[in-house]
């Protein structure tokens, strides 16, 4: 594994690597620290879905068995979602966050922070960007 340093004082880039799911599946990942929060971020611009499940994402978080983190962040396609609320000029990205517990939290400040210096990181240099955060509600009948 190879360890850069990130640009903002405010969140580092702690390491880039793969990780292998099952036989013959990898995923490659980056972890970032912001003000004491760790997460794992994938690079999924091109799909319009999560590639790990809140399961998978929940045992990769595992500070014992797993990467270990506070959540996943998955940087999407921006039209990921159907109906997402309309802006000015559209969506750069779309932002997704399955917690340690495989829950989606309501909010999370120093992931959005984690988030803009891995897009950065990747490439995306533009002077703003407009980020559309998906948290899924699940309505049982």
């Amino acid at each position: 594994m190879t360890t850069r340093a990130a640009a903002s004082s405010s969140s580092s880039f702690t390491a880039a690597s793969s990780l292998s799911l099952s036989k013959g599946d990898t995923i490659e990942f980056a972890k970032y620290e912001g003000l004491g929060n760790d997460f794992i971020l994938v690079d999924d611009r091109d799909k319009s879905a999560p590639s790990l499940t809140p399961e998978q994402s929940e045992r990769l978080c595992d500070r014992n068995f797993g990467i270990g983190g506070d959540g996943v962040i998955f940087a999407l396609k921006p039209d990921a979602i159907e109906g997402s609320p309309e802006v000015e000029g559209g969506y750069d990205f779309t932002m997704r966050i399955y917690n340690s517990d495989g829950s989606e939290p309501e909010m999370c400040g120093n992931g959005i922070r984690c988030f803009a210096a891995f897009l950065r990181d990747l490439g995306a240099d533009g002077e703003s960007t407009s980020v559309f955060w998906i948290k899924y509600e699940n309505e049982s009948t």
